[in-house]
């Protein structure tokens, strides 16, 4: 299961793999999530993390810290879990979300984008750039969007 250096082989990954990937579609399909679109949002995840420990080498090295880059997984996990929030609370209520979920996960998408090749931009330049915080921007909408879902229940 392991290499001699400690790391997991590549069978013993592909095992773990298959082991998570079934019950992320099963779940994806009873919260009516699409598991393509969230699938893309966690690889975006993962590449706008990269590139933003990258931007930060490039700009100042001495800034890359631990608990930074903890924080930062950290909030690209909750990231994610804000579609899977709004499916579970939709199938609970019994209201049928499916719709605001995927616009949600798009516009989740767009905004790891825009992050990405912020950080690519900066990469390339070497220069800091100032750039908007869109996943912060797009939170914002959804929560006003939720707000506005609440007070009409009222």
């Amino acid at each position: 299961m392991y290499t001699e250096t400690g790391a997991l082989s590549s069978k013993a990954a592909s095992i773990i793999m298959s082991l998570l990937y079934i019950p992320f579609v099963t779940a994806c399909n009873y919260f009516d999530i699409s598991s393509e679109s969230l699938g893309i949002l966690a690889i975006l995840l993962v590449i706008d993390y990269m590139t933003g420990i990258a931007k930060t080498y490039v700009i100042n090295k001495e800034d890359i810290r631990s608990y930074r880059a903890i924080a930062g997984i950290l909030a690209k996990i909750s990231v994610l879990l804000v579609p899977i929030t709004l499916a579970v609370a939709a199938k609970q209520i019994n209201y049928d979300l499916s719709a605001f979920v995927d616009t949600v996960i798009s516009m989740l998408v767009l905004a790891e984008v825009y992050s990405i090749i912020g950080n690519i931009r900066v990469i390339q330049t070497g220069k800091p750039v100032h750039e908007i915080d869109a996943v912060s921007f797009v939170l914002a909408k959804i929560s006003n969007i939720i707000l506005e879902l609440l007070r009409k229940g009222r």
